[in-house]
């Protein structure tokens, strides 16, 4: 994780909290489980001010654009049972282990996924089942996903997927990763990852050769 802004005061979580519930009554619809998760939980509201180093009005942006993308991907509903079962076998993308700070790990084997072979959206809601699986049994800690490039070719390569990754720690998912782990990339693919969007202040990628 990079550098942590300061620890967000009770009254600055109550304010965020205050301009949350005060759109949502007038705004909407959301998701009845999410709007509960803003009016009851510290915690939670806490990662978007520290997402944001403790700016009201970008911290408040991001709660209501979380609960708007959160309710148009049904996000509650996603479950083991609705995800196609060829997902799981394919094992690209699965849990493994903990990191050095005991966060659990994300790993993704790129060479076990092909681009343009699965639904997108299907595989979107397969990345998004991980992540609130993960939100569910850590408790909204840390998590360091592991990109495992062993292997991997241009046909390996969905930058498409990999950008819409990135984009949901960037975006819906705050304060929630450690590292980003990048093992064993081909020289040849170093500028395809370079295209991806950065998440300043977010999280600290490592490069392990």
């Amino acid at each position: 994780m990079s550098a942590i802004p300061p620890e967000p005061t009770k009254e600055e979580i109550d304010q965020l909290r205050a301009a949350a519930i005060q759109k949502i009554e007038v705004g909407g619809p959301f998701d009845p489980q999410d709007v509960r998760r803003i009016k009851s939980d510290d915690k939670y509201i806490r990662r978007f001010l520290l997402q944001h180093d403790n700016d009201q009005k970008l911290s408040l942006e991001m709660v209501m654009d979380t609960l708007k993308w959160r309710l148009e991907n049904q996000c509650n509903a996603i479950t083991k049972e609705n995800v196609p079962q060829e997902f799981f076998d394919k094992g690209a993308l699965f849990v493994h282990s903990r990191d050095k700070d005991g966060c659990r790990i994300l790993v993704f084997s790129v060479r076990l996924h092909q681009k343009g072979t699965l639904d997108m959206d299907q595989l979107k809601r397969f990345f998004i089942y991980w992540l609130e699986r993960l939100e569910r049994e850590e408790k909204g800690e840390w998590i360091t996903v592991f990109f495992d490039m062993c292997d991997t070719g241009m046909k390996n390569m969905d930058m498409e997927f990999i950008q819409y990754m990135i984009n949901l720690f960037k975006s819906y998912y705050p304060w929630v990763l450690n590292y980003i782990i990048v093992f064993e990339m081909p020289w040849l693919l170093n500028g395809k990852l370079a295209l991806c969007p950065p998440c300043p202040g977010i999280t600290t990628t490592i490069f392990v050769p």
